[in-house]
């Protein structure tokens, strides 16, 4: 048990801004105040974040997941938006927009599977307690896969290798689902 110890800098402040990983690399993208861009650090390194490409449009408060190769940002606020970029891990590279929410929302929660990204739960009803899936392997919109029993948004999400879980949020919450 150590304290945490500052490696490196992003180029700007950000906040409400959604993170991905890949095996060598952290990526920050979007983020208040509301840009579109997409940044990475090396985590053997203590080389500040350099910018590798542009989301498809600016934003903050979306959710994040992602594949082995590819980083997904999902809805968030500049007006809201239900769509779904796709960033490479392996090119410095803009996003594509990949495929769509079921309805637009932001403050929301990511979790990730091997195949799937996941959308919980936002601000926006009804997504104040949807669970969106989408494949990583395909094109193919977001379904409704299922609820969350307490609305919430401005939560954490984690996940193990067979569940995803929420936890606290802005409705006053400190229950883990």
């Amino acid at each position: 048990d150590v304290n945490s110890v500052d490696v490196s800098d992003l180029l700007n402040v950000v906040y409400y801004a959604a993170g991905t990983s890949s095996l060598t690399h952290g990526f920050i993208s979007g983020g208040v105040a509301y840009t579109d861009r997409i940044e990475k650090h090396q985590f053997a390194t203590t080389n500040n974040a350099t910018s590798v490409g542009i989301l498809t449009d600016a934003r903050g408060a979306h959710t994040a997941s992602h594949s082995t190769t590819y980083g997904f940002c999902a809805g968030g606020s500049t007006g809201l938006t239900n769509t779904i970029d796709r960033h490479n891990f392996n090119a410095d590279e803009d996003a594509t927009d990949w495929a769509d929410l079921t309805v637009a929302n932001d403050w929301g929660a990511g979790a990730s599977s091997a195949d799937y990204g996941y959308q919980i739960a936002g601000s926006d009803v009804p997504s104040d307690t949807e669970i969106q899936k989408f494949p990583f392997a395909s094109q193919t919109n977001a379904s409704d896969v299922g609820d969350i029993g307490t609305a919430r948004s401005s939560h954490a999400c984690n996940n193990s290798l067979t569940h995803a879980y929420s936890a606290g949020g802005n409705s006053g919450t400190k229950t883990i689902e």
